[in-house]
């Protein structure tokens, strides 16, 4: 079966810059949310050691 060549043009690679757009934000989401932190003596996650000041 032989591809047509209008759908093997409309099929390429995506671009290193669409690539980053994807991956750097979700490193960063990983990051504050899931990588526990140790302040102090106590272990958080970084979004909820900006959330609170007070109690650092």
């Amino acid at each position: 079966m032989t591809i047509p060549q209008q759908t093997a043009q409309s099929r390429r690679r995506p671009s290193l810059m669409t690539v980053l757009k994807l991956f750097i934000p979700s490193a960063l989401g990983i990051l504050i949310f899931f990588v526990p932190v140790t302040i102090g003596e106590r272990t958080t996650i970084m979004c909820a050691s900006k959330a609170l000041p007070g109690r650092g």
